[in-house]
């Protein structure tokens, strides 16, 4: 019934909804009905019922409609669908990007990432074998894969490299501790209540500060806030960043203000 519903093209969750809706008739009630007469749209009922296609390398999400999510056939919707793995694959493969992304990481950075215990995470990992490379980090074994070891002995270490990282980027998430990215004294400025985790600044690999900004009719106001004292070069950077950002958005021209 997904599959057949995505035939046209991508659907909101609440199209989505509304389309099983129809062929499951009174079944369906129990999750468009939000009680005391207010119709549900798009419910969490309707990912349970996605997410099975989702596993099967059959759905992905399309393109944003506005402030929806889409969810779209990968058969149309990817270049290249891809073929799916067998669990062993998936589980070796998922562990190669993980460290590609993310090493040096120990199994338990691992498991906070991915949600895999230890004990699964361990036997996959001996399967790899030779293609891992154990090193000391923090006075603790860590992983990473052999094959990245060139580019890491290769990196120069000039510094001075600035970036402004969105919401929820990737890089901040990818570890249980996070001491190597943030001083434990902002920490609670970067990662937030109830799972939330602020834009921020990046400089040569490590966190200081965070930033937001406003769209306005001819112009993009980008501010920033650094935890500590910062150099000429520094607030350069930042504002050729600013500028890209307004590339990157289709913004007017960038206005970086730095705030306490």
């Amino acid at each position: 019934m997904i599959l057949k519903a995505l035939a046209d093209g991508p659907l909101t969750r609440g199209q989505l909804s509304e389309h099983l809706g129809t062929r499951l008739g009174t079944k369906a009630e129990d999750w468009t009905d939000g009680g005391w007469g207010r119709k549900t749209v798009g419910t969490a009922t309707t990912w349970q019922l996605v997410r099975p296609g989702v596993v099967r390398g059959l759905v992905c999400f399309g393109p944003s409609d506005g402030q929806e999510i889409t969810f779209a056939r990968t058969d149309q919707w990817l270049r290249d669908p891809p073929s799916r793995l067998s669990e062993v694959e998936a589980e070796e493969a998922f562990l190669r990007r993980y460290l590609r992304s993310f090493g040096p990481s120990d199994v338990h950075d691992m498991r906070a990432w991915s949600g895999i215990h230890v004990r699964r995470l361990r036997t996959i990992l001996g399967r790899l074998g030779d293609e891992l490379l154990e090193v000391e980090r923090d006075g603790g074994a860590a992983f990473l894969l052999r094959k990245d070891l060139p580019d890491l002995e290769a990196a120069t270490g000039d510094g001075g490299v600035v970036r402004l990282l969105p919401s929820f980027d990737a890089f901040l998430l990818g570890h249980r501790g996070r001491d190597h990215l943030v001083d434990r004294a902002h920490y609670k400025d970067v990662y937030k209540d109830q799972g939330w985790l602020a834009p921020v600044v990046l400089v040569d690999g490590r966190v200081e500060g965070t930033w937001s900004y406003q769209r306005k009719p001819r112009s993009l106001d980008v501010a920033v806030r650094m935890f500590t004292s910062f150099g000429r070069e520094t607030r350069r950077r930042l504002e050729e960043e600013a500028r890209d950002l307004t590339r990157f958005l289709e913004a007017g021209a960038a206005k970086t203000r730095f705030t306490k």
